[in-house]
């Protein structure tokens, strides 16, 4: 009886815990043999007081390119100089998918943000402004966060971003 009680309360208690999951993108981007990474972050909109997820997929590919080292060769009373050419490799990002989604319920209530679920308004952070530009910066909690990934969906490419609230 003991045990069925303590398993009860166990469920009770993981139940009220649960985390919301809302799916806020899910789009088809081109295939690539690349490497493609995806990001996503807050945008409060000041004017209208709703939330959005913006939303970047960059590609990484490596460029070669050949550059010519000249050296000097032999006998200083001799000068000649030997030149070859040898390959230099860097990693460049380009940016194949940009989208800014609307989160439902997730609104500007003064300075805070704040987002209104089944279980209740969570605050996820505060509008303020930077030290040291003084520019409008979103101060989150951590009770709320943006998952993105890219993900291989039978034939297609799709990037995924999912609105969590813990």
């Amino acid at each position: 009886m003991k045990l069925l009680s303590l398993f009860l309360v166990l469920m009770t208690s993981s139940f009220a815990f649960a985390a919301e999951t809302v799916r806020v993108v899910e789009d088809v981007i081109p295939h690539s043999i690349q490497y493609t990474y995806a990001d996503a972050k807050f945008y409060m909109d000041t004017e209208s007081s709703l939330g959005y997820a913006q939303v970047e997929v960059n590609e990484r590919y490596q460029v070669t390119r050949w550059v010519e080292h000249c050296y000097p060769v032999g006998d200083p009373r001799f000068p000649s100089v030997s030149c070859r050419r040898v390959p230099h490799v860097e990693e460049v990002n380009r940016l194949i998918y940009k989208h800014t989604e609307l989160i439902p319920n997730l609104v500007l209530e003064g300075n805070k943000m704040v987002y209104h679920s089944e279980s209740g308004a969570v605050e996820c952070g505060t509008l303020g402004t930077s030290r040291v530009f003084r520019r409008p910066t979103l101060y989150l909690s951590g009770k709320c966060q943006l998952d993105a990934g890219v993900v291989l969906d039978r034939a297609d490419r799709k990037v995924i971003v999912d609105f969590k609230v813990k």
